[in-house]
């Protein structure tokens, strides 16, 4: 057998390089200034990790090819970035919720009843990148919920197979924290 087919010869370097966030197909990627910004960054961090390993085994194997996960990861990323919609905030003030708002809910009744929730409606990349921060994807399910109705409004959403009801008490755009 060629040696060029041997498992032997294959780099024993793990690689794990997380796959991009779900976009359920025919949704368009929208994202805020900062989302659009971290997919940039993301795809710079991976052009410099296949050069990286370029010069990596440049002189002990030059043979040795770049993983392909790196270049399926890059072109992910560089597609999502081609079909970034920037959705910029809202000119005027409103209580309308609407995609990049930080909003916080109360909950209304039953196990959750006057606790509150604060997030903000971000494209499903940063969403999926940075999730401790109370970024929630405009595709979940409470981002829908809450997505066009206004402070004051009840709305109902499932999590894990049980309704929740909660009313809207907060909206804000920018550095606001919609409280």
């Amino acid at each position: 057998m060629s040696k060029a087919f041997l498992k032997d010869d294959l780099p024993n370097e793990p690689f794990i390089v997380p796959p991009l966030a779900d976009l359920p197909p025919g949704t368009p990627n929208r994202v805020t200034p900062r989302g659009l910004k971290l997919l940039e960054e993301k795809r710079a961090a991976l052009e410099a990790e296949i050069e990286r390993w370029r010069a990596e085994h440049a002189e002990s194997d030059p043979a040795v090819p770049v993983p392909a996960v790196l270049y399926e990861r890059l072109n992910e990323v560089q597609k999502r970035i081609a079909e970034a919609e920037v959705a910029p905030p809202p000119a005027a003030p409103t209580d309308v919720v609407q995609f990049g708002a930080t909003v916080v809910v109360e909950g209304i009744g039953g196990e959750f009843a006057g606790e509150r929730w604060r997030f903000t409606i971000v494209g499903v990349d940063e969403a999926a990148e940075f999730w401790e921060d109370d970024l929630v994807a405009f595709t979940a399910p409470i981002a829908q919920a809450v997505l066009g109705r206004k402070r004051g409004d009840e709305v109902w959403f499932s999590i894990e197979g049980r309704k929740q009801h909660l009313r809207i008490v907060g909206v804000a755009y920018g550095s606001d924290d919609g409280s």
